[in-house]
């Protein structure tokens, strides 16, 4: 039986072996058997058959269901492939927009933390530089707070007149400060900056305090050492006149003709003006700086009473009636005598009671001034003590 094989026979007289393959042969025999291969690879074609009414009906080749089930299984691999594909894709791009998304928002409170931490830092620069301007003025401050010790202190007049025309300027900057204050307590600080900057609005507010009771404490010191030289004027003025008083008595018991009796009243009018320029100046520094002149006051009346009736006799004299002069004289030594009482009980300088009444004033001055420095002592303590925590 012929095999598939067959062409691959022994060839007869070749050179060599019995067993030996002519490659010639075994080529040509090649070729035919490639030829036969091919023409059995070439499928049959399947004859149609005849229907019953005569129509011809394809007939299904051996082995199409096989074949269309092949395609629709490698159709629906790649469909799932293809899907498998999309879904993966999705959710590259997903992770993708999310990790864009967490990096974005990484960066936004980054950017927001560094942004807070420096605008923080901002704000702790801004209030330190309010406090260091406070401190400025503290400087100024603790001049006058020495000088406050003792405001009445001739030997500090020129300290305390030049500290007086620097407070303007210190109020001015301290103002200043407290605008910018308000204006810094309105930005988003920290808690312990939103107390320090609160507190130092008081702070200046307190400082201002102090500063206004040292000005009106200055002013009266200068004021002080005015009226006491006012006041020794006028008592200089009023023991000129009493001088002048004395030489017109002196004269009218002198007086032997009208020219001189008129001379005497003319003195004497002119001793009782200077005694009444007198009490008008110590009733109005008595309204203004409360100080008890009314010692003063009742010895020049009672002198001032003593003159008139001088005059009343010396016009009497000048009448001829020499009962009403006499009785006008009497009257007269009643009343010059009274006054001498009353000037034994003066004290020996009006001027000290001048300066006894400013230091009851002064003392009610320092008394504010030592409130308004405590304030400004407790508030810097806060202050301080948030500092400390920045």
């Amino acid at each position: 039986m012929a095999g598939v094989f067959d062409f691959l026979h022994i060839k007869k007289h070749t050179a060599g072996s019995s067993n030996e393959l002519s490659f010639d042969v075994l080529e040509q025999m090649s070729a035919e058997a490639d030829g036969r291969a091919k023409k059995k690879a070439v499928p049959k074609e399947t004859l149609p058959t005849s229907s019953s009414n005569g129509a011809k009906t394809p007939k299904a080749s051996k082995g199409s269901f096989a074949g269309v089930v092949n395609t629709m299984t490698l159709s629906g691999q790649a469909e799932v492939e293809k899907r498998k594909k999309a879904r993966h894709a999705h959710r590259l791009r997903v992770q993708a927009a999310v990790i864009v998304a967490v990096v974005v928002l990484v960066a936004v409170g980054i950017f927001a933390f560094t942004r807070f931490h420096e605008e923080q830092a901002d704000y702790t620069d801004r209030v330190t530089a309010l406090v260091d301007r406070i401190s400025a003025v503290d400087d100024e401050l603790l001049e006058i707070d020495a000088l406050m010790a003792d405001p009445l202190d001739e030997g500090q007049a020129a300290a305390r007149t030049k500290a007086l025309a620097d407070m303007p300027k210190m109020m001015t900057e301290l103002n200043k400060i407290s605008v910018d204050a308000q204006t810094l307590a309105r930005a988003p600080l920290d808690d312990n900056a939103k107390v320090v900057v609160d507190q130092l609005g008081k702070a200046t507010q307190a400082r201002n305090g102090m500063i206004n009771c040292a000005a009106e404490a200055f002013r009266t010191s200068a004021d002080a050492a005015d009226q006491v030289n006012r006041a020794n004027t006028v008592w200089n003025d009023v023991l000129k006149t009493d001088q002048l008083a004395r030489e017109a008595i002196a004269d009218a018991n002198k007086a032997a003709t009208q020219e001189a009796t008129s001379a005497v009243i003319d003195k004497t009018r002119a001793a009782l003006e200077g005694i009444a320029q007198a009490r008008s100046e110590l009733a109005e520094m008595s309204a203004v700086y409360h100080i008890d002149f009314s010692a003063q006051d009742a010895y020049l009346a009672k002198k001032a009473e003593a003159l008139e009736k001088s005059i009343e006799t010396s016009e009497a004299l000048l009448a001829g009636d020499r009962s009403a002069a006499t009785n006008a004289n009497d009257a007269y030594n009643q009343a010059d005598s009274a006054a001498a009482e009353l000037a034994e009980a003066l004290p020996p300088s009006i001027g000290g009671l001048v300066h006894d009444q400013f230091e009851r004033n002064m003392g009610e001055l320092q008394k504010r001034y030592t409130e308004a420095r405590d304030r400004t002592v407790e508030i810097d303590s806060v202050i301080r003590q948030y500092l400390q925590q920045q």
